[in-house]
């Protein structure tokens, strides 16, 4: 895993690139570079500003292909820096193939920034899969079973000394346990 927190302008970038691409060419295994790249990858990484010039994104373009890296897939914000007038995309996670084939991961989570103008990028490795009972579904043809009136009449007419909202809720947990 590579941490990234790295200069403002173009110029002073170009450093970075040729030490990522070079850590690229020594690694073997599944590798992550994530942080603050100060830098955008296309025009859809800002938001508000003039238009994107092909010299901002060319040096991180040409790492991306060179290395053979892609970003994770995100979820939460859309944009990961702002001065409350532009709004961009530079704070990333980025995989090399060997990762994308032997990590569990699934996401990257753009969380809210509270008392940053960056957002925390958080990555998921693994979710723990609570198997989730599968949604009850009211099929008309229920409804023509010969029991079925009398099966809701029942469940309705228990009287329950509960808040209203709670009782139809009640109601309705029996009247699906009975339906299954």
């Amino acid at each position: 895993m590579t941490a990234i927190y790295d200069l403002h302008t173009i110029e002073h970038r170009k450093a970075m690139w040729e030490k990522l691409e070079q850590l690229h060419n020594e690694l073997q295994g599944p590798w992550i570079v994530m942080g603050d790249y100060n830098a955008i990858q296309s025009f859809e990484d800002r938001y508000n500003d003039n238009h994107v010039m092909e010299a901002e994104t060319r040096d991180f373009s040409e790492f991306l292909e060179n290395a053979g890296m892609t970003e994770l897939k995100t979820v939460g914000r859309e944009f990961t820096w702002t001065n409350s007038h532009i709004y961009s995309r530079i704070d990333k996670a980025l995989v090399n193939a060997r990762w994308m084939m032997n990590m569990t991961q699934l996401e990257v989570v753009l969380q809210d920034p509270f008392f940053s103008d960056h957002t925390p990028i958080c990555v998921c490795f693994e979710h723990d899969h609570q198997p989730m009972p599968k949604p009850f579904k009211l099929f008309n043809n229920l409804a023509e079973h010969k029991e079925f009136q009398r099966l809701v009449k029942e469940t309705w007419e228990v009287n329950m000394q509960i808040p209203a909202m709670q009782r139809i809720w009640m109601k309705l947990k029996r009247l699906k346990k009975g339906l299954r």
